[in-house]
Order: C-alpha cells, then sequence, then structure tokens
C-alpha cells in the first residue's frame, strides 16, 4: 500500500510542477504588465520594479496554487485510469476510498498554506506595495508626461498641456471622489510639494467647477492648495487592525469620511470572503478528484479537463456571488453545498461501481 501512494504522489508531483511552472510563467507576465502601467505615473528603477512584483506575488500564488493542484491531483488519476493502472489496482482490492488517504493530508496542508497568504501574508504585501508608491509621490518621483491622458494623482486625474522640466502649465483636474460632487479644475499651472506624510498640489490661477446632484457651480481663483495625503506608515501594517476594517461595513454614513470607511468595510468583507473559500477550495473539493479522475476507459470517454474547467468556472463565479452579494451568510451554506454535493456525486458515480 506505501509504494502504491508513493507511486500516485510521484506521478501528481511531475504533473502538479509542470501545469504550475506554466500558470506561474503567465501570471507573472500578466503581472509585469500590471506593475508596468505604474511607470507612466512613478519613475523607478530596475530593482525597484521587481521589488514591486515580489510585493505582488502572495496574492499571484494564492490562486495558483489551488487550482493547480486540483488540476494535477484529477489528471494524475485520468492518466493512470486510461493506463488500466487504477482498475487493475481496484482489482486488486485498492478502495477508492484509499485515495482519500493519499489526497486529504495534501489539501489539508494547502489550505492551512493557503488561509496563511489570504490573512496574513496578502494584506501586508499589499500595505508594503501601497506604502512603496506613495513613498515615490511623497519623494516627488513622479513621472507626469504632457499630453498624456489617464495620469493619477491619489483621487484626482491630471491632463497637462505643457511641462517644462518640474514646472507643468495648462493643467485640467477632475475628481469624483466626494459623495454627492465632482470636481473640475481648469489651472494656468500647478507646482508639486512634499509635506511629511502628503504631496500638496499648489493650483494657480484658474476656474473650479462644482457639479452637485441640482446644479453646477463655478468659482475663480488665483490659488489653491490640494493636499494628497499618504499612509503614515512604512508598511508595517497589522494584518488584525486590517481584518477589524470589517466592522466599518454596517456603520451608518453621515459624511463623506463615513462613507468612505463604509466602503472600505464592504470591500474588506468581501475579500475576507473570497480568501475564505478560495482557502478551503482544495477541502471542500477533495471528493470531486476521484470523481472527475477515475474510470474505466473501455466504458467510459474522457471528458476529465472539460468538467475540471468547468467545475473551476462554477467555483469562482458562485465565490463572487456570494462574496459580491452574501458574504456574511453565503460563506458556511456555499461550503457544506459544495462538499456535500461532491461527496453524494462521488458516492453515487464512483463507489458505488469501483
Amino acid at each position: 500500500m506505501r509504494i502504491t501512494h508513493r507511486y500516485i504522489l510521484l506521478h501528481l508531483a511531475q504533473i502538479f510542477f509542470s501545469i504550475f511552472f506554466i500558470l506561474f510563467f503567465i501570471s507573472s507576465v500578466i503581472l509585469l504588465i500590471r506593475i508596468a502601467t505604474v511607470t507612466f505615473i512613478i519613475k523607478m528603477n530596475f530593482v525597484e520594479f521587481f521589488l514591486l512584483y515580489f510585493y505582488s506575488m502572495p496574492i499571484m500564488l494564492f490562486f495558483v496554487l489551488p487550482v493547480t493542484f486540483f488540476v494535477a491531483s484529477v489528471a494524475t488519476l485520468a492518466n493512470l485510469s486510461k493506463e488500466y493502472e487504477l482498475p487493475v489496482l481496484f482489482s486488486l482490492g485498492f478502495a477508492p476510498r484509499s485515495l482519500f488517504r493519499i489526497f486529504a493530508p495534501l489539501c489539508f496542508l494547502l489550505s492551512v498554506i493557503l488561509l496563511v497568504f489570504s490573512f496574513v501574508l496578502i494584506p501586508t504585501s499589499n500595505e508594503l506595495y501601497r506604502s512603496f508608491l506613495n513613498q515615490k509621490k511623497q519623494n516627488l518621483n513622479l513621472n507626469l508626461e504632457a499630453t498624456d491622458f489617464a495620469q493619477k494623482l491619489g483621487s484626482w486625474l491630471v491632463y497637462i498641456g505643457e511641462k517644462d522640466g518640474e514646472n507643468y502649465k495648462d493643467v485640467v483636474l477632475f475628481s469624483n471622489n466626494s459623495l454627492q460632487q465632482e470636481t473640475f479644475i481648469i489651472a494656468d499651472a500647478i507646482e508639486l510639494q512634499s509635506n511629511r506624510n502628503a504631496l500638496e498640489i499648489l493650483i494657480f490661477k484658474g476656474s473650479v467647477f462644482l457639479n452637485n446632484l441640482s446644479h453646477i457651480g463655478k468659482i475663480d481663483y488665483e490659488k489653491i492648495i490640494n493636499r494628497i495625503a499618504f499612509s503614515a506608515e512604512s508598511g508595517h501594517l497589522d494584518f488584525i487592525e486590517y481584518w477589524k476594517k470589517i466592522g466599518d461595513a454596517t456603520i451608518e454614513v453621515v459624511d463623506n469620511e463615513t462613507h468612505m470607511r463604509k466602503n472600505e468595510g464592504k470591500k474588506v468583507l468581501r475579500n475576507c470572503a473570497t480568501y475564505l473559500l478560495v482557502s478551503l477550495f482544495p477541502l471542500i473539493s477533495l471528493a470531486l478528484i476521484p470523481l472527475l479522475g477515475v474510470m474505466h476507459p473501455r466504458f467510459a470517454h474522457s471528458y476529465t479537463y472539460v468538467f475540471v474547467i468547468g467545475i473551476i468556472g462554477v467555483f469562482y463565479g458562485c465565490v463572487h456571488v456570494v462574496a459580491t452579494y452574501s458574504p456574511l451568510v453565503g460563506i458556511v451554506p456555499m461550503l457544506l453545498l459544495w462538499a456535500c454535493g461532491s461527496y453524494l456525486l462521488y458516492r453515487r458515480k464512483i463507489a458505488k461501481f469501483f
């Protein structure tokens, strides 16, 4: 029995690493393209570029690892079934339930690792990522260019008509970060200054247009100081404090500050639901591994990869629905339905015949 377990695990390792490196490479390319867009606004060197890549790795690995493991596990059993090795083992007394003894410890270990990633490493790495960008902005390491669209400073979209060194002329700024108001500023020139944990935008001579729900107002000015605050911390985030923001999801909105806190709390709550469900995916999908991988090639056609893609798509679709519309009460029902449904299908399709 021990030799059989080692044999199956060896096949699993070969398929797992081959799939993992492919998905890791594809995800890395996408991630590098995403980070490259940051250089449109912020100046950074080669080392700093890959530092941001390092900060982004936990979230990438969090989504790559469970998919890779599930696909590799099913593919391992499917390949052994096609080669008639599993049917022979079953005929010699190797019961399908013995497969749970092989995959259950791996699923449990992977779920624990994913929980550590999701509730400890990802919030910390995200804060390090944001703090790094804030520090670059605070040091005025900006890469604003003339005539380029979609350049962003904090919550402001910025368009620059002319640039002379660090002098910006014919500038347009737009923000809709307010609760019930959009702000549109036309300026002859702006000047950027660093002030403690904030970037100050000095806006010279122009007009401000305020679009409320009821009317549009215009104010002419000679000089405005707009302050964009950054995090006062230097990337030392207590992840417990991050998850405490969930409590803000239920606060009453009375002003713009509470509106922003409530939105942040809802975002953290959605992240919590998503991370928890994805972390437990290997465990609750344990019965799906033999269900999709075990078959007798003489009597069944292999649609393994079609079913695998379908199962993964359905699961992540359900995660999105639960996290968006019912993050508090939807987690437990989804976990129970997915785990029980998988096991009942296994009992009906696999345990009954092998």
